[in-house]
């Protein structure tokens, strides 16, 4: 070791001890590290005694600090044969571990020979394996093939009468299904929460029923009659088939409506709406204004339905300019309303779309055109949103003098109905009645009615189509001076 080298060579004074600690292995013995500093601290001590105190070499405390000096110097020595004592055991069980993986390496070949020996033994195996289980199942068909079709459990024995169904049991059966149906009956009766009759209406909302309005039959017996009406949406009864049943319910409408009206309390504006959509509320407001115009009243039809209008397309008009224009200032009622699209009937259409319906309806430009159209007409009628689905009917409610309420009979929940008049009750507003629309032929609380609607028709007619009724009927109204 170099380190002893040095001390035996020229003494420890010689030695360059912080170099040595500076080399020094992380795993060399830590008593050489503190021997070290020991050596090193006592040398400091040395160079002070002669330096700065000026002892000579005899001084006894010199002396006796080169003595600690050298016993120390021992030490280390003896330190330093230890802890190389203690690596070279390290480096020689090193060695014997080197030998066993040399000796193992060498055993590889060996075992890899054996590795693919059994390797490919287990492949043979497998082969062998699928070989005979294809045996097996080829055995299996064999012997499948081979058995007879049909196995005999049971002889087979002779026929015998059987008795037929006793009196009792048919008078029975027939009484357990009177009870059934009847049951039945009553059972989805109860379950049926829709607004089907005119007594429905009375006794759950407390309005009277104006009128009853049957299905809108389909006029396309005639295809070019049909091709003809391509264009419209909504069918206007009154003017296409004065003689139609539905024509008639119209009339019953109209003259429950004007009775309701007196000289203290005269109906102008009336206000149609529904608690939903599809019930038919443009269909009634339409069929309604028409029938008031042939009458002999000025009428404006105003669609205020902003937000999904469709009367445009029943009159087969355009929908721009319209009432949005009128509210936002952008032109005057002479440019937005379509004066005589029937004989004394003018309309309103809706116009453009706005962002903000409800606040248009609610402003003071729209009470001033009510106020300013019930000066020049007999009759204003309005067809407005569903009452449940927006704010817009509940606002336009206030500036009318009532509300018709149309409901379509089989379909509107109980529930609806009650929370759409309840809601305009609690503005104050009059609902006049309710009319219930689309009422089946079949309903047998309405077939009286509806049936005499359909039977009573002039003599000649009763045998003719739609569309040859419609012709008929077009022939007799004139639409246009």
């Amino acid at each position: 070791m170099t380190l002893n080298n040095t001390i035996e060579g020229s003494g420890v004074a010689g030695a360059d001890l912080s170099a040595v600690l500076a080399e020094l292995n992380p795993g060399t013995s830590r008593q050489v590290t503190i021997i070290i500093n020991d050596i090193q601290r006592r040398q400091v001590q040395e160079r002070t005694m002669v330096q700065e105190r000026r002892l000579n070499d005899g001084h006894p405390r010199l002396r006796a600090m080169r003595a600690e000096i050298d016993t120390l110097a021992s030490n280390l020595k003896e330190a330093t044969e230890a802890s190389l004592g203690v690596v070279q055991d390290r480096l020689n069980i090193l060695a014997d571990q080197d030998e066993e993986v040399r000796e193992q390496m060498a055993q590889f070949p060996e075992l890899e020979s054996e590795m693919a020996t059994l390797e490919a033994q287990i492949q043979i195996d497998l082969q062998s394996r699928q070989f005979i289980l294809s045996q097996l199942y080829q055995a299996r068909i064999t012997r499948g093939a081979a058995a007879p079709y049909v196995d005999v459990l049971d002889p087979a024995t002779g026929a015998s009468p059987m008795p037929g169904p006793g009196r009792v049991a048919v008078v029975l059966g027939g009484l357990l299904g009177l009870i059934l149906g009847v049951g039945a009956a009553f059972f989805l009766e109860y379950l049926d929460r829709t607004v089907r009759t005119s007594s429905d209406v009375e006794s759950l909302l407390g309005i009277p029923v104006l009128g009853v309005i049957p299905s809108l039959r389909r006029l396309d017996d005639d295809v070019e009659g049909a091709a003809a009406m391509a264009g419209r949406g909504r069918p206007l009864v009154v003017a296409m088939d004065p003689l139609d049943p539905a024509a008639e319910a119209y009339r019953n409408l109209r003259m429950n409506l004007m009775f309701m009206s007196s000289d203290e309390e005269p109906i102008r504006t009336v206000l149609f709406s529904s608690p939903g959509p599809s019930e038919g509320k443009s269909t009634t407001a339409v069929n309604f204004a028409v029938m008031l115009a042939q009458q002999g009243q000025r009428v404006l039809l105003i669609d205020a339905d902003l937000r999904r209008p469709s009367l445009h397309r029943a009159l087969d008009l355009l929908r721009e300019p319209g009432l949005t224009n009128l509210l936002i200032g952008d032109a005057e009622p002479r440019e937005t309303v379509r004066p005589n699209v029937l004989p004394n009937l003018d309309f309103l259409p809706s116009g453009p779309f706005p962002p903000n319906p409800s606040e248009l309806l609610n402003s003071k430009t729209m009470v001033r055109l009510i106020e300013e159209f019930e000066g020049r007409y007999d009759q204003v009628i309005i067809d407005s949103p569903p009452v449940l689905a927006v704010t817009d009917s509940a606002i336009l409610s206030v500036h009318t003098d009532g509300v018709v309420i149309v409901l379509r009979s089989g379909e509107k929940e109980q529930r609806a109905a009650e929370r759409a008049v309840g809601q305009l009750r609690r503005l104050g507003v009059r609902v006049f009645g309710a009319v219930l629309n689309a009422v089946s032929t079949a309903n047998p609380d309405e077939s009286y009615y509806l049936q005499y609607y359909c039977s009573y028709t002039p003599t000649g007619t009763a045998t003719q189509n739609g569309w040859e009724r419609l012709r008929e009927g077009m022939s007799k109204v004139k639409f246009f001076d």
